[in-house]
């Protein structure tokens, strides 16, 4: 899923506040370029190929246009489903006095609408953001974030409101290590069954390590383990999953054609099973444009 450049002013100012780095997470922001390296303007196409354990291949696409300047930015994506059918997103943003504000516009391939409207606010002690979303039926969820700073690393709250009333709540912890961070996380679900996660973030001197231990309402848990390093054009990614029913592994790499202007990515994933599937993504950006990174 890509990142609005709402939610990547909230992590810049995070990562700032807490890290000093915006590239501490070892889920990487490997796919994501920070709004300040964009160019002001450009066309990225995108082409996804996905093949399933028997060999069934689907493939969609997408073209996406955005401009910057002034304060403001916009992005428009038209995506084409394997089928032929296309939705599309628009992305309009601007800088506040104390922080940013957000709005997108999702219409589906029946012409059904949904509306996301964020801001994010600067506090004395770290920030906030509200965020509203109205579905296609005019159904609304709202999620409300406070981050407070501490000595070490930020404390966050969120507080998420279904169209239905119903609540859960999210309790983040994120401190600073000497060669990276760590992350508790506690959800709390509308019927108050709980979730717990640890992240430890290692960063190493050509990529980033982590490792996650998530524990479920009945007790059981899977653990992950994250290795990603940088290459002369391009990254490597290697990952470990494993949970009650077995392991899962995913191998995957990115490679940047300077010449073409082109990014490549394959993924491999293997099921406990032995089955794989592979994704292949293919990003050309318009001629004279920066290279913004591959999309997970």
């Amino acid at each position: 899923m890509r990142l609005s450049r709402l939610a990547m002013f909230s992590v810049t100012c995070l990562a700032a506040l807490v890290l000093a780095a915006p590239q501490a997470d070892a889920r990487g922001r490997r796919g994501r370029v920070p709004p300040g390296d964009l160019p002001k303007s450009g066309t990225a196409e995108r082409t996804v190929t996905r093949t399933g354990p028997a060999g069934t291949s689907h493939t969609s696409s997408g073209t996406t246009t955005w401009q910057r300047g002034n304060g403001q930015w916009s992005r428009d994506t038209v995506h084409t489903g394997s089928s032929g059918q296309q939705s599309t997103t628009h992305v309009q943003g601007a800088k506040t006095a104390d922080g940013a504000v957000r709005d997108v516009t999702h219409t589906g391939p029946g012409g059904k609408t949904s509306t996301t409207h964020g801001e994010v606010h600067k506090t004395d002690t770290g920030y906030t953001r509200d965020t509203t979303h109205t579905g296609p039926n005019g159904q609304q969820s709202t999620t409300h974030v406070d981050a407070v700073k501490t000595e070490d690393g930020l404390v966050r709250d969120a507080t998420h409101t279904g169209p239905g009333g119903k609540t859960s709540t999210t309790h983040d912890v994120i401190q600073k290590t000497a060669d990276g961070h760590t992350r508790d996380t506690v959800h709390t679900g509308p019927n108050g069954q709980q979730v717990t996660t640890h992240v430890d973030v290692e960063k190493t001197a050509d990529g980033v390590v982590r490792d996650t231990t998530r524990t479920g309402p009945d007790g059981k848990s899977v653990t992950s383990h994250d290795v990603v390093e940088k290459t002369a054009n391009g990254y490597t990614r290697e990952a470990t999953r494993t949970g009650p029913n077995g392991t899962t592994t995913v191998s995957g790499q990115g490679t940047w054609d300077p010449a073409s202007k082109t990014w490549t990515r394959e993924k491999v994933v293997t099921r406990p099973d032995g089955k794989t599937s592979e994704t292949d993504v293919t990003t050309h950006v318009s001629p004279g444009a920066q290279a913004p990174a591959p999309t997970e």
